[in-house]
């Protein structure tokens, strides 16, 4: 389905997915968001919002009144979507019918996958708090007696990780502190500790069974960095110095994110 978008009409007013900050002006382009990002839509993006933009920008009245009626169904529900690409005809017919086939698949995904991609999905597009907001709905959901440690340990760092990049420190020490409880490995307590340093918390060795060799190895390293730091942008807040995986320069975290992502995906998939 890779192709440029030849829009026949734009529309008068975009339609807005507030979420990612994007702007819609015709209906050729939402076919293309749908058809790219289904699997992050749930049955809230069936909404009058949009049945009153395809009704009214797109004008589809009937394809709008169709959509409704499907979507109050309730049980596949999303096959309102289907419907609007096979009257909008950006798409042919064997390629709605991939549509449908990946929408079925998606009927399938458990809640928790669809926040995953969500949240992966928000931090390509730099958003990190609404990723953030996806990561602690999934955490939220946690079983009480869970024996996937590893997945929900590799989830509270990675949680943490979006928390630091965003500056929000207590935020982040947090949730490397619950990541710590499930899996004491010495990645994440070395993250735990930086969170408590730009925090500005003690980090705590008897309660969080941090190694004081751990916390003393830390405190060097961050103290070089801030020394760093200074020297490269002048006496400032020492909240420039994120985490020491890439200590705030873009293009590292970039890299780090995507690193993560790799991994974390695998993961994913195979644990839910």
């Amino acid at each position: 389905m890779g192709r440029y978008l030849l829009c026949e009409t734009k529309t008068r007013k975009p339609y807005v997915i507030r979420e990612l900050g994007l702007r819609l002006y015709s209906p050729e382009e939402l076919c293309y968001y749908i058809d790219q990002n289904l699997a992050i839509l749930d049955a809230d993006f069936l909404c009058e919002e949009l049945y009153s933009y395809i009704s009214e920008e797109c004008h589809m009245p009937e394809t709008a009144r169709k959509m409704r009626q499907t979507a109050k169904q309730g049980k596949n529900a999303l096959d309102a979507l289907y419907l609007f690409l096979k009257n909008v005809c950006y798409y042919n017919d064997t390629e709605c019918n991939l549509f449908l086939q990946k929408l079925r698949k998606r009927e399938k995904m458990p809640p928790q996958q669809i926040h995953l991609r969500k949240a992966e999905l928000f931090i390509e597009k730099g958003r990190y708090e609404e990723a953030l907001k996806q990561y602690e709905q999934v955490l939220r959901d946690r079983p009480a007696h869970t024996k996937d440690a590893r997945f929900y340990t590799e989830l509270y760092d990675r949680a943490g990780c979006v928390a630091m990049q965003m500056g929000q420190f207590y935020r982040a020490l947090q949730l490397f502190q619950e990541g710590w409880r499930f899996s004491a490995n010495e990645e994440l307590g070395r993250k735990l500790c930086y969170a408590c340093f730009l925090a500005e918390e003690e980090p705590k060795e008897q309660e969080e069974r941090l190694p004081q060799t751990l916390i003393a190895g830390c405190l060097k390293e961050y103290e070089q960095l801030v020394e760093e730091a200074v020297k490269q942008v002048g006496e400032g807040p020492v909240s420039m110095v994120m985490t020491a995986s890439f200590q705030g320069r873009k293009d590292e975290a970039e890299r780090y994110f995507y690193e993560k992502k790799c991994k974390y995906r695998q993961m994913a998939e195979k644990e839910l």
